[in-house]
């Protein structure tokens, strides 16, 4: 069983039942699953390195630092292991997936200003 520590978060209780309930920030979080199973790295996310596949001298993905126009300079390795490989870009794909939803959401929520009617129509 893995576990993890979820990093931010708040914690409520109700005063009367003397429940209680974390809630957390789900993408966060999400990533905290994924360091736990090694298919994530927050430092290769906060250094803006990205993944790429590297096919010399062998298949293995590799986290790569973006420099100029570029490809980028492979930084490390990540994995030569092909499940593992598959594991860690699709849990990427997922997190795109999902920071681009989040992002629809958060326009769907931007409050439109209602147009201004002209001297006539008041």
């Amino acid at each position: 069983m893995k576990e993890i520590n979820i990093r931010t978060g708040e914690i409520h209780m109700n005063l009367s039942s003397g429940q209680f309930y974390v809630t957390a920030d789900a993408m966060a979080t999400l990533k905290d699953i994924g360091e736990a199973y090694q298919i994530f790295s927050s430092s290769d996310e906060r250094h803006g390195r990205r993944l790429s596949m590297s096919y010399q001298p062998q298949t293995m993905l590799v986290a790569q630092e973006h420099v100029g126009d570029g490809e980028g300079e492979p930084v490390r390795v990540i994995s030569k292991d092909q499940k593992q490989i598959r594991a860690c870009l699709a849990f990427q794909e997922l997190l795109d997936v999902i920071a681009e939803m989040e992002q629809e959401q958060a326009r769907e929520i931007v409050p439109r200003s209602k147009p201004r009617r002209s001297r006539d129509e008041r």
